[in-house]
């Protein structure tokens, strides 16, 4: 096995949630946690089509993670008797915004935040933009505050939403099936990585080789003569 080839490429970003209005637009502190404690809807390329998906708060999916393989790697899924009971990272998500809700609530309420992190987001967002409205909050705090909110939903969406990998086989290219890292470990040469609405790719470890395109991984499949693996395609949006 060669050493691994450190790619130059970076993740692609993946779409993120539509509020009621855009991340840069937003004037409130309720538009700011719209999509993390009520339902959303979000426009997904289908294979007819734009498609209409409804969503549940971003707050619910990140409780449902804590004990799913949501947000977990990318080679494919593990057996249910393998499987880590608790998403740490998940968790530890969750638990740093219950700790930023309860301090703001505490240095502007004064009051005790809820035990449950949606209703207290939605109590904090509500006594926020009533001190806001009656001139009795700094404009810098209260953009703050904003922002801190933004920030809570593009952490849940970055955890939800990370790049998937798919391990293949020899890279046609060269010839290589393994390679070892910097660590010492050994890895496939050929890796596909697929995110959500971004257009999927493979690319070999070791000479750098890349296949980008629904069109170009078909015939990488052809030339490895890999076996469809249906649900890695449609997660990819390759059409079979």
């Amino acid at each position: 096995a060669r050493t691994a080839h450190v790619p130059t490429w970076l993740p692609l970003q993946s779409r993120r949630p539509r509020t009621k209005g855009d991340t840069m637009t937003e004037t409130t502190m309720t538009d700011a946690v719209h999509d993390l404690i009520n339902d959303w809807t979000d426009a997904q390329r289908t294979g007819s089509g734009i498609k209409a998906i409804d969503h549940p708060p971003l707050l619910v999916t990140l409780q449902n993670a804590i004990r799913s393989s949501v947000g977990g790697t990318t080679s494919g899924a593990s057996d249910p008797s393998e499987r880590v009971p608790l998403n740490v990272e998940a968790f530890e998500l969750q638990a740093s915004i219950a700790r930023d809700v309860a301090h703001l609530t505490r240095a502007y309420t004064k009051d005790r935040p809820n035990a449950l992190l949606g209703f207290a987001v939605r109590t904090l967002a509500g006594k926020l933009d009533a001190l806001w409205a009656s001139n009795q909050i700094a404009e810098h705090d209260y953009q703050a505050a904003i922002r801190r909110a933004r920030s809570w939903r593009e952490r849940i969406w970055a955890m939800l939403h990370k790049p998937r990998e798919k391990e293949l086989a020899f890279c046609p290219a060269c010839e290589e099936a393994k390679v070892t890292n910097g660590e010492g470990d050994t890895q496939a040469a050929l890796v596909a990585y697929y995110s959500d609405d971004t257009e999927p790719f493979a690319s070999c470890r070791n000479c750098a080789r890349e296949w980008v395109g629904e069109a170009q991984l078909i015939a990488l499949g052809v030339l490895i003569g890999a076996t469809p693996d249906q649900e890695t395609l449609t997660a990819m949006g390759v059409r079979s």
